[in-house]
């Protein structure tokens, strides 16, 4: 049971957050989000958390809260580029009693993407032919990459020139260079930059640069180049282009000419002039009709001379040699079509009525192709097409129908046409069978006989071929009932003739309903055909001597006493098969001699006759109290009669009440029971503990249960069959006190240690008190004691250590000697102290921080920033989290004690000034509790998911709290105010006395619960005392 506090009205959970998505910005990953508004805008959350999954040092993964706000957005700057973040985000309403949550949102994933160029050449030489080259910019980021790229030289050029790659994509840049430059060996430089978005005006800083260094060689001669120098048109004959290149200097001019000089193939042009660094496309065409004399399959040839010509340059003739004589090699493949089938024969036999036959060209080209031939009884389907490469399929069908028994043959003639006059013709033989096939037919398939007639007849046909030898039966019968109907003849033969069959129906001695039976007609080799038949008998029906059986009201005694009789009649003619059955299991039936309960009676009752049931009531103490009422459902076949059965019974609850920590009996007790169904309400006051308290309807009950120094409890019970038990075990709370003056001064804060002892620090006379076992008082006196100012207080192993307020010291003291040892500095006003294994936190007021020491030195590490004024504090029992109240800015820091850093803060009410940490309850929660000082309250936090869950008003201002663990999963929290009242509350429940009796000593300041003795001790520093509460 959760920690809420009552309200006239419930808090409202807000909605969640919908719609949760992301935008990246320059600075980081901006987070967007909204909620809808249904009926209501009382669930809107006042605030939003923020959470981002993380992953812990042993490799878990847990939500981490990185923001709260107010608005419906939120900009993340702690990211990494091309790193991938999960966030949600919920919804929080603020109440005065605490805050509420929302379910968190649907999870996006994001990430801070950006892009980072990759580009793996240094250097490219256009050698002395080549005018073209690429270089391939790959984007290996998350993010679009946005390139430029410039070169120092007029003679190359980049396409395209700017541009961007997609995220884990590249792209290709063409340099084509500029081949129209004197003589020589040239050389340029290109620069590849990148940026963060689309180059602007101004060009901003570029992200990456890389230099690649180009060279260009431009001979002192033109340069043939043919690009490429073979091609092979195979079965294509889409034209093709060639280029011719000149990679040299000055002006080249070429012609081209056809060795074979072959009519198929076209040139254009077949000659021309080019500069250096120019290009010429010279068009390949084939003519198909000039191919058509060539044998199929066949493969030809040409070679084309293309070389440079004399020319002048300069007044000077360079006469050709080898390098200025190119040959193109041109190749062509005539298309060889070939026809094959799926099958020489096909087969149908005596059973097979349709089969394809699939024509396949497993040549190349295509071929057209027709199919021809067959006889009346077989059928195809397409009979002409057209195939390349895909297969075509022929549907054969035959039609045996009025054929006589044989076996029939055919065939069928495929032809094909294709190029360069290919034809080509194959056969394929059709066989198949008609063999002896009879086929029963029948003149009718179902009759109803009705309620009177007794006579039909049918006829049997044989509509196939052959002799048909027949024989007629009925359908396995189900029940002797099904010999109502006979027939006649039952066998015989026929070949094309028919045969008539007479039915008869019998009524005489059936019950009345609705008759049903198949007459199966069978005979070799033919299908199995059926009549299906159907007769009625008249029905009769009951008559009841009632229609009501009331027990009325009853102990289970007297119930189980009496019984009733129903008597039921037939006035009919037929036989009435009835049944009698109750699905109530306190209901028992008994009829001759023979007694059940929720199975069914049957019999059959014959004309003019009765029969007699006995009803009486069983199972009583199997039952609730209350009324009950069932029926008794009686059919004849015809219609369904009810019998109404109705009896009322009474019942109590029994129990005791027991001291939950003792297991003894409490007494006396103040008892009520009060149905929560129907408000009725029983009192009682028990001497002994026990109880019995009685009701008239089962259902849902509280019993209210006070005993003295105990806490009341409210138990809810359900009564089943008439009865229910309970155990009722009450809170006892510490109902005794006493106080202890001597040898205390202006008492600070105080520790108990594995031997009893409990330490309390003086803060004026700069002393500690020692107390033995409450009894044997001693006095620890500190170096200095004028100006040290003792505060908090730790014990560790058989060390005393005690923070030094106004020094800035921690002292240590042996406690086996009860000197002081050592002293070291820790920061500014140091309080509170609490130990964590080898760990000591200490709050430094006016640092706001908590200082960190390692006490197997002993000295201070580090400090860990919190919020203003830090004061007590408490670590929970796995030692994984130290919480502290931050006194000036009314919040709670949680501290990671694996990682020693604060993960957030809570808000609290006004002041924080005293802290508890309960044990894990019955509820599955452990509770946080914070004395609120200046808003006199107590703040209830929910450890799992460190939310303030409550807030307890005792309608005083609350000074101290202790935490007593009881057994089952409680725990009792005393609130103790500044003048002294004291008030339990019972935990996880929440119910409170607001005052236990205990009129403590006004101006409590601190308290400590001591598991040992059962004991708490409340330090009054005003009154300068020690209150202890016990339980007597």
């Amino acid at each position: 049971m959760s920690c809420q506090k009552d309200e006239s009205e419930p808090n409202i959970e807000p909605v969640s957050p919908k719609n949760l998505s992301f935008e990246q910005l320059k600075d980081g990953l901006q987070l967007s989000w909204n909620v809808i508004i249904d009926t209501s805008i009382d669930n809107i959350p006042d605030r939003y958390q923020v959470y981002r999954l993380v992953h812990d040092p042993d490799g878990k993964q847990y939500e981490k809260k990185i923001a709260d706000t107010d608005q419906l957005y939120l900009l993340d700057t702690d990211v990494v580029p091309n790193r991938t973040y999960i966030y949600s985000v919920s919804g929080i309403k603020n109440y005065e009693s605490g805050n509420l949550e929302s379910v968190r949102s649907e999870r996006i994933q994001a990430i801070f993407a950006t892009g980072i160029a990759d580009i793996d050449v240094d250097f490219i030489d256009f050698s002395e032919t080549e005018n073209q080259r690429t270089v391939t910019i790959r984007n290996i980021g998350k993010a679009d990459l946005h390139w430029s790229t410039t070169i120092d030289g007029d003679w190359v050029k980049t396409t395209p020139s700017t541009g961007t790659v997609a995220a884990e994509s590249e792209i290709i840049v063409l340099l084509t260079a500029d081949r129209r430059q004197t003589p020589g060996r040239l050389g340029a430089i290109l620069m590849v930059q990148t940026f963060e978005q689309a180059v602007p005006d101004p060009v901003v800083e570029p992200t990456f640069v890389k230099k690649i260094d180009i060279t260009l060689n431009i001979p002192p001669k033109p340069v043939l180049a043919v690009i490429p120098n073979s091609v092979d048109f195979g079965l294509n004959r889409q034209y093709r282009m060639v280029k011719v290149l000149n990679t040299g200097s000055g002006r080249l001019d070429w012609e081209a000419e056809k060795t074979k000089r072959s009519d198929w193939l076209y040139i254009s042009p077949t000659s021309g002039s080019i500069m250096a660094g120019e290009v010429e496309l010279v068009k390949l065409e084939i003519d198909e009709d000039e191919l058509a004399d060539f044998p199929v399959g066949f493969q030809i040839n040409e070679t084309v001379r293309i070389e440079r010509i004399n020319n002048q340059d300069l007044d000077l003739v360079q006469p050709p040699n080898s390098e200025d004589l190119r040959s193109l090699f041109i190749t062509v493949k005539i298309p060889e079509p070939r026809l094959s089938l799926s099958a020489k024969i096909i087969n149908f036999g005596e059973d097979k009525n349709r089969l394809p036959l699939i024509i396949d060209n497993v040549g190349t080209g295509q071929f057209g192709w027709q199919i021809s031939g067959g006889a009346d009884w077989l059928y195809y389907t397409p009979k002409t097409g057209l195939t390349d490469i895909d297969l075509d399929r022929v549907e054969l069908v035959i039609d045996r129908h009025q054929l006589p028994i044989d076996d029939y043959t055919s065939e069928v003639m495929i032809r094909t046409q294709g190029p360069a006059g290919y034809n080509d013709q194959q056969t394929v033989k059709i066989r198949m069978s008609v063999g002896e096939e009879p086929e029963i037919s029948l003149s009718i398939n179902h009759f109803d006989f009705g309620s009177s007639q007794q006579t039909r007849d049918f006829t049997i046909t044989n509509i196939g071929t052959g002799r048909l030898v027949w024989n007629v039966e009925k359908e396995q019968p189900k029940s002797e009932s099904s010999n109502w109907l006979t027939f006649s003849p039952t066998s015989g033969q026929l070949r094309r003739e028919n045969m008539t069959i007479q039915m008869n129906v019998d009524r005489t001695n059936l019950a009345a309903g609705e008759y049903e039976s198949k007459i199966i007609v069978k005979a070799e080799k033919a299908e199995t055909k059926q009549v299906s038949v159907k007769m009625s008998v008249p029905r009769s029906e009951l008559q009841l001597s009632t229609t009501m059986a009331d027990f009325g009201i009853g102990t289970t005694v007297d119930l189980e006493r009496s019984s009733q009789s129903i008597k039921f009649n037939n006035h009919g003619q037929a036989v009435v098969d009835w049944g009698l059955s109750s699905s109530a299991r306190w209901i028992g039936l008994r009829y001759q001699q023979k007694v059940v309960g929720r199975q069914s009676l049957t019999g059959t009752l014959l004309s003019s006759t009765s029969d007699e049931v006995e009803i009486f009531i069983q199972k009583i103490d199997e039952l609730p109290t209350g009324q009950h009422q069932s029926e008794i459902e009686i059919s004849d076949g015809s219609r369904l009669q009810t019998i109404q059965v109705r009896f009322s019974k009474v019942g109590e609850v029994s129990g005791t009440v027991i001291d939950l920590e003792t297991e003894q009996i409490l007494a006396p007790v103040q008892l009520q029971l009060r149905s929560i169904d129907n408000q009725q309400v029983v009192n009682l006051t028990s001497a002994v503990g026990r109880f019995q308290l009685p009701f008239s309807q089962d259902g849902r009950y509280e019993i209210s249960v006070q005993a003295e120094a105990h806490i009341p409890r409210t138990e809810t019970v359900i009564t089943r069959l008439g009865q229910a038990k309970i155990h009722v075990r009450l809170s006892p709370f510490l109902n005794r006190s006493s106080s202890i003056r001597n040898g205390l001064h202006s008492p600070n804060k105080m520790t108990i240690d594995s031997q009893n002892r409990l330490y309390v620090s003086n803060q004026i006379s700069g002393t500690i008190t020692v107390l033995d076992n409450l009894t044997q008082t001693s006095e620890l006196v500190l170096n200095q004691p004028d100006i040290c100012q003792p505060s908090g207080l730790a014990v560790w192993r058989n060390q005393l250590l005690v923070s030094l307020s106004a020094t800035d010291q921690i002292a240590v003291i042996d406690t086996q000697s009860q000197q002081e040892i050592h002293r070291f500095a820790i920061g500014d006003y140091p309080d509170h102290c609490q130990i964590v294994g080898n760990r000591m936190y200490v709050a430094l007021r006016r640092e706001n921080k908590i200082a960190v020491v390692d006490l197997t030195i002993p000295a201070r590490k580090y400090r860990i920033p919190v919020a203003r004024e830090p004061g007590p504090m408490v670590a929970d029992i796995n030692q994984l989290y130290l919480y502290v109240c931050n006194t000036s800015d009314d919040t709670v820091s949680v501290i990671d004690l694996q990682a020693e850093r604060e993960l957030y803060r809570i808000r609290v009410g006004q002041k924080p000034k005293q802290i508890a940490l309960g044990n894990k309850l019955n509820n599955g929660q452990k509770y946080l509790y914070v004395v609120n000082s200046l808003s006199g309250d107590v703040s209830v936090i929910q450890t799992e998911n460190r939310l303030e869950v409550n807030r307890i008003n005792t309608g005083r201002r609350s000074a101290v709290v202790a935490i007593q663990p009881l057994s089952l999963g409680r725990e009792i929290l005393y609130i103790i105010d500044r003048g002294g009242i004291v008030s339990a509350v019972e935990m996880p429940r929440q119910t409170m006395v607001r005052d236990i009796g205990l009129n403590l000593p006004q101006g409590p300041s601190s308290g400590n619960y001591n598991p040992k003795t059962n004991q708490i001790y409340v330090l009054h520093r005003t009154s300068q005392q020690l209150s202890v509460l016990y339980a007597d």
